[in-house]
């Protein structure tokens, strides 16, 4: 049986690893739960950029539709089949429209191939009582298959003399629309919210309906969306279903892209969408489980010790001491989300324990040979020294790191036992501290020393130098953590492709300037002319080098102020820059990109005081496509640049 006077020294004990452990648990949930949520925010700008890319490429084609409306107008003889069949011919490989036919008064259709066909009575009416307008998907009248009419009256919208029809096979649609997220591990469908029917579908090998994925088995949280009612509603939600041919979940994002009543839905496997945060809890389990041991196995291990008799009072009380020490800096480090607030407050309890003068962490840059003082610990009335401690050569403290893989210390009882041994670098750089005595102990990963953790004239509890070997693990282990959330954020608000700022680091940015007055202010909208051409002569790979060079050409001018914003979007937001020099470095950029055969659509704004941030860009996108429509009036038959690298 335990004797009183000892449970009352492990009650505190259980009570502060209960603690820890709840603590542990609830800083588990947070950052978990934060994750899940950037992984969320990741799947939505993700499906807003496929459905901004899906519109604008629509409008494009429909403008060439347009085109070639002109074209035919202009010849001035619609009875001429053959030459209106030859203007049809030259366009339509530009245009995701499998086929263009001309639609007739007389309910006549002159197909692309050069055939005629005649057609219901009221046809040619109902068409043009329509106007320009995108139809439901159909059977088609020449092949039979499944696809969508785009109808434009040909001259007098009132009295046309024909109709250009646009024929867009659904089946084929897919071709023109291969989302590249995640990787390419994410599918993309277009459902027609007017009557639910499927347009587009990389998931199924047949044209559907939304009203047959109703039958589908929601996940625990989701079972009230009702998908099928969102989507005929054009409305934005995400839902979750678990399949039955391989086990795994699949999430759904859906939302209106804004045009034709169309609705996009970005089905992605649960294990892809949420990969960072799978990896983030498997990570703070073993961790959580390895730290869980430790304490375990140390409270047990001073159970044993409280029960040996032979032990004298003060050996108790100071092992006791430093077991309510290490759980209490374990607890600091467990349940502080911050770590470098985690660190300094356990260096503090470390300098009051030791009653030392300073307490510290050295991290070791094995690139550049250095020791760096990232953390520090004083006690009143000593001068702090880590600004003066950022490049000390590891060579200075090479004897310490030897005696850390011998012994898993390094004790100074003497600085002066320095200066005998002939290492004076590490002497007078002491010396000059006035340092005199030092335990110090490794911060190791992999088995290779990191760094190092140390006390300064320790005026208590001299040389015990197993408390800081209790806690060396977890410091390291912090550091790390921290390593990997630094990495995380950084993958979080770059772009992966070019190494620029991404959507969601350019959202944050505009909304931290929200309430704020700026001054000498630039911006500007980017758009990068020729993507698709290139995509498609060439490949996506050329595509890519086409992107990556033109976002090193913005970066070269603005460096630090450019976001890519969109598959080839650009933002630039430069602060506190005069007008001249911010014209100049647009003209600049310009320059730049015309030598380098790169056409780049541009749209720019200057402000002396900016009060409304999202009002100044929103001018400059309305420049950019001012921009981008004379691109394209002096580029007749969409010419555009193609590039190759």
């Amino acid at each position: 049986m335990l004797s009183k006077n000892t449970m009352k020294k492990i009650i505190p004990m259980v009570l502060a690893l209960i603690i820890t452990i709840a603590a542990s648990a609830i800083a588990y949930h947070s950052i978990t739960a934060a994750e899940e949520s950037r992984c969320r925010a990741i799947l939505s700008d993700s499906a807003e950029t496929v459905s901004k890319e899906i519109k604008l490429r629509f409008e494009d084609n429909v403008n060439i539709l347009k085109l070639v409306s002109d074209v035919i107008l202009h010849e001035d003889n619609l009875e001429n089949y053959d030459s209106i069949a030859e203007n049809i011919n030259k366009f339509q490989p530009l245009t995701v429209f499998s086929r263009i036919d001309v639609l007739y008064p007389d309910n006549t259709i002159l197909f692309q191939d050069g055939s005629m066909q005649e057609t219901d009575s009221c046809y040619f009416e109902e068409a043009v009582k329509k106007g320009e307008h995108m139809s439901r998907r159909t059977a088609d009248l020449h092949t039979g298959n499944e696809v969508m009419y785009y109808y434009i009256p040909i001259g007098n919208s009132s009295e046309p003399s024909a109709v250009l029809i646009g024929v867009v096979d659904c089946i084929s649609l897919k071709n023109y629309f291969s989302p590249n997220i995640y990787n390419g591990q994410a599918v993309s469908c277009i459902i027609d919210s007017s009557d639910g029917n499927f347009v587009m579908d990389h998931l199924h090998d047949e044209l559907g309906n939304i009203k047959t994925m109703s039958q589908r088995k929601q996940l625990k949280g989701f079972e009230d969306i009702n998908m099928t009612d969102d989507v005929l509603n054009s409305r934005t939600g995400l839902t979750a279903f678990g399949s039955k041919t391989n086990g795994k979940n699949s999430y759904v994002y859906y939302m209106p892209i804004g045009i034709y009543n169309w609705e996009l839905l970005i089905i992605v496997q649960e294990d892809i969408a949420f990969a960072s945060l799978f990896q983030m809890k498997r990570i703070m389990i073993i961790i959580g489980a390895v730290e869980a041991v430790i304490l375990v196995l140390y409270f047990l291990w001073n159970l044993y010790t409280l029960r040996q008799a032979a032990k004298s009072k003060e050996e108790t009380a100071v092992q006791l001491d430093r077991a309510e020490t290490l759980i209490q800096c374990v607890s600091e480090l467990s349940s502080n989300s911050n770590t470098d607030k985690a660190i300094n407050n356990l260096l503090k309890i470390i300098n009051g324990y030791f009653k030392a003068d300073r307490t510290y962490i050295f991290e070791i840059n094995e690139k550049c040979h250095i020791a760096v003082n990232t953390y520090e610990c004083v006690a009143e009335g000593v001068t702090e020294e880590i600004n003066n401690l950022q490049q000390v050569p590891v060579s200075f403290v090479q004897n310490w790191i030897d005696n850390f893989k011998e012994k898993g210390f390094y004790i100074i009882s003497n600085i002066e036992d320095e200066k005998s041994a002939g290492r004076m670098d590490i002497y007078d750089l002491l010396k000059a501290q006035n340092i005199q005595t030092l335990v110090t102990v490794p911060l190791e990963r992999d088995g290779e020393v990191i760094g190092f953790m140390g006390v300064d004239n320790p005026n208590h509890k001299y040389e015990d130098s197993s408390l800081l070997s209790s806690l060396r693990f977890f410091v390291s282990n912090s550091l790390a953590a921290k390593e990997r959330q630094e990495r995380l954020r950084m993958l979080s608000y770059n772009d992966m492709l070019t190494g620029l700022y991404n959507r969601n680091k350019y959202i944050k940015t505009v909304e931290s300037y929200t309430e704020n007055v700026l001054e000498n202010i630039g911006v500007a909208y980017l758009d990068l002319n020729g993507l698709k051409r290139t995509n498609d002569q060439f490949g996506h790979e050329a595509g890519d080098r086409l992107i990556k060079n033109a976002s090193s050409e913005i970066s070269a001018v603005f460096p630090n102020s450019c976001y890519r914003v969109g598959g080839d979007e650009f933002v630039i937001i430069s602060m506190d820059t005069e007008k001249d020099v911010f014209e100049n470095m647009i003209d600049e950029l310009k320059t730049h990109s015309r030598e380098n055969r790169i056409s780049i659509s541009v749209g720019a704004m200057w402000s002396d005081k900016c009060d409304d941030l999202k009002k100044l860009l929103k001018a400059a996108d309305k420049l950019m496509y001012d921009d981008k429509k004379k691109y394209y009036e002096n580029t007749p038959y969409d010419k555009r640049h193609s590039y190759t690298g």
